[in-house]
């Protein structure tokens, strides 16, 4: 059916996509940062802390960086001026899953992308009392730093 493991990806990915629900959108090469890196940035958030998001007019907000990453949440545009907030819990879990299911599975790969989370409220974005109400979607991406 499928002529390629990167086609049935790409089918995989388009059906999630349609079907609403998470999802990660891989965007890896050979710019994008090592994924030990991007493990290091996430292992350096608080848990139980509320990260602010939205400080930028564009919706995403550079959370942490470490060596060539730079993790960023990005929310809906709508948001900009209700400050939402996120645990460092949410960046992580969806952060892990960003590498995981962009095929990176250990720290000497490149990954990059963002990896979309539906319903972010209710997918623990409210966490830890953080804030997030009216948090319709949220990307947890790696970038180059």
């Amino acid at each position: 059916m499928f002529g390629s493991p990167t086609a049935f990806l790409l089918a995989t990915m388009i059906t999630l996509a349609a079907a609403g629900g998470d999802y990660a959108k891989c965007e890896t090469s050979d710019g994008s940062p090592w994924a030990y890196d991007c493990n290091n940035a996430l292992l350096d958030l608080d848990d139980s802390k509320c990260y602010d998001l939205n400080a930028q007019s564009s919706g995403c907000k550079n959370i942490n960086s470490y060596g060539s990453c730079t993790v960023t949440v990005c929310v809906d545009d709508n948001l900009v001026y209700n400050a939402p907030q996120v645990p460092g819990s949410f960046i992580k879990e969806f952060g892990q899953k960003l590498q995981d299911g962009c095929g990176c599975k250990s720290n000497n790969c490149r990954v990059g992308g963002y990896y979309h989370v539906d319903k972010a409220q209710s997918s623990g974005a409210s966490d830890h009392d953080c804030i997030a109400t009216g948090l319709t979607y949220a990307h947890v991406e790696f970038t180059k730093k």
